[in-house]
């Protein structure tokens, strides 16, 4: 709790809500607290452990199907990068984690491949001097400039690499430092080109409802399976999208039959419930883009809009009269006016005499 005593002050800052959860010690049975997490439908998880503890809960995150990209893994251990990633690459799931080595170095690069434990030495006894020796010398090491604090003996002054987990393997997406911070180094460009290109070849749960013109059952004599039942506006437009974005898709009619509305509880149902609770990965359908709606899910550009509008009535135009142009105020007003400048004539009639 010591380690983490920023990230739990962080709801009285920010508008967020965190739940910790403890792994009892000597236990690398994390699947019951998975299991509270994914029936939670709690999608952003900080792990607070070794990276021999971190390696056992990815295979176990996998074997419960949390390996998928709703899911948001940060880890705090240094030796994320070390770790055998390969099974979780195509997955799409986020995981980001700390790198204290610059492996873009290549003196780290060229002791990473000379890197041997042959020789192994005993560690040294306490009063040769060794741990106050440290503490007062500063030299140039394969994670940059080391130099410790003479209070608690913690490094400072030293640069740590953001990294995710990509296809291509673990990428740098960022820096932090204690001098200017965090510096992501990950552009919009990128972002959208992730993006992009981790649609391809993947399959998506298309959940719609029927609606002419938009969704319809095809019309045939021969029985029809799979999404050759439905024709429509909405089925050619998705069919335009998996052509340019190259992913599958399977269509699905909602299990309701209803667009999606909120409950007195909170509750969702609909198609709307379908994305929230993952079932479905995309809803293509006429559905209106409501504030309540935008708030649980994400909409695209919309593809059509009511034409609704506001009428009222014209008023017919009349010939100005002689007096029209006492129009613009009321006869109180005029009124008000008429006295004063009686007034004030009346007072400069008496000023002189």
């Amino acid at each position: 709790l010591i380690r983490l005593q920023e990230l739990i002050k962080a709801p009285s800052r920010y508008n967020i809500k965190i739940k910790i959860r403890q792994l009892p010690s000597g236990n690398k049975d994390a699947r019951p607290l998975l299991k509270e997490m994914k029936k939670g439908k709690e999608f952003y998880v900080i792990f607070d452990c070794s990276h021999e503890t971190a390696a056992e809960i990815l295979k176990q995150i996998l074997s419960m199907g949390m390996m998928t990209e709703y899911y948001h893994y940060f880890f705090t251990t240094l030796d994320l990068f070390a770790l055998d990633l390969e099974p979780y690459r195509y997955s799409g799931v986020n995981m980001t984690g700390f790198r204290l080595l610059n492996i873009e170095n290549p003196q780290v690069s060229s002791v990473i491949e000379k890197w041997s434990m042959e020789r192994l030495q005993a560690p040294p006894k306490p009063e040769t001097g060794l741990l106050d020796g440290m503490m007062t010398a500063r030299w140039d090491g394969l994670t940059g400039r080391i130099t410790f604090n003479k209070t608690d003996g913690l490094r400072k002054d030293f640069d740590l690499d953001i990294i995710s987990l990509k296809e291509e393997g673990t990428e740098k997406i960022g820096v932090w430092n204690s001098y200017s911070g965090l510096n992501m180094t990950d552009s919009n460009k990128d972002r959208s080109t992730n993006i992009t290109d981790s649609l391809a070849n993947r399959t998506l749960i298309v959940t719609t409802i029927l609606e002419d013109p938009y969704v319809m059952y095809k019309k045939s004599d021969k029985p029809l399976y799979g999404n050759d039942r439905f024709e429509g506006y909405c089925l050619d437009l998705l069919k335009e999208l998996s052509n340019i974005l190259g992913f599958i898709y399977e269509v699905k009619l909602v299990s309701d039959g209803k667009y999606g509305a909120q409950n007195d509880k909170g509750e969702w149902n609909g198609m709307v419930k379908e994305l929230i609770d993952h079932k479905a990965d995309l809803a293509v359908a006429p559905l209106t883009i409501t504030y309540v709606r935008e708030k649980v899910i994400d909409f695209s550009k919309p593809f059509m809009t009511l034409g609704i509008s506001i009428l009222y009535r014209k008023p017919n135009g009349t010939n100005p009269g002689v007096f029209s142009f006492l129009n613009p105020l009321s006869p109180d007003i005029w009124m008000y006016v008429l006295l004063a400048c009686l007034g004030v004539s009346c007072v400069l009639f008496v000023i002189a005499r």
